[in-house]
């Protein structure tokens, strides 16, 4: 969804998958904070520094996990994450909750109304397109499949960060969380988003 051939924001990204969840889909923070510094040594040994880490995952309120994040973040990483799917307060699961991570909620995709299990509140930073989202399904090499979730609106943010670092070249985390606030559009996201920021995904470019 980030960088697919067919479905994906930035189509010409590169990207390296890295394994922190078993078979069933049970991730344990230990892994998840592994790859994070695995992945912050490699930042900081490679002259490419257009780093987007996209975390379609997480679980309770983890203080170490954040912690990761943050770290990852002041080396210059741009960390977007799941807001989470049971509709409640992002800020009591991580890394949804880590202050400097891109938390991103789910809308409806036909409505623009919140997703029905999407997280939301203060912890969240943007929404973006979360249900029925067609892509590469693993059944064959021309397979798709619709998926729904937090973990799907997510790397709608993560590839329009690498179109935004393609375009106009890289910025600080901070700064890139500016620039997509700046690209959204505001108050187009209806229902109950409680204390969330009301800023709707907008991918400002486009690639063939």
């Amino acid at each position: 969804m980030a960088s697919g051939a067919h479905y994906g924001v930035a189509k010409n990204a590169s990207i390296i998958s890295i394994k922190v969840c078993n078979a069933t889909g049970s991730c344990q923070y230990s892994d998840i904070i592994e790859s994070l510094t695995y992945i912050g040594n490699q930042h900081t040994n490679s002259s490419n520094k257009n780093t987007v880490v996209n975390m379609s995952l997480g679980g309770g309120f983890s203080q170490i996990t954040n912690n990761a994040v943050e770290e990852l973040v002041k080396k210059g990483v741009h960390v977007v994450v799941a807001a989470g799917n049971s509709a409640t307060d992002a800020c009591t699961f991580s890394p949804a909750s880590a202050p400097d991570a891109i938390a991103v909620g789910a809308t409806n995709t036909s409505t623009d109304a919140i997703a029905s299990f999407s997280n939301f509140g203060s912890c969240v930073c943007i929404f973006a397109p979360g249900t029925n989202i067609q892509a590469a399904g693993r059944q064959s090499s021309t397979a798709l499949s619709s998926y729904s979730g937090t973990s799907q609106a997510t790397p709608h943010v993560a590839g329009t960060v690498a179109l935004i670092i393609s375009y106009i070249g890289n910025k600080s985390p901070a700064q890139m969380k500016v620039e997509l606030n700046n690209l959204s559009t505001k108050d187009a996201v209806t229902g109950n988003i409680s204390t969330s920021p009301n800023r709707f995904l907008r991918v400002p470019y486009c690639q063939k």
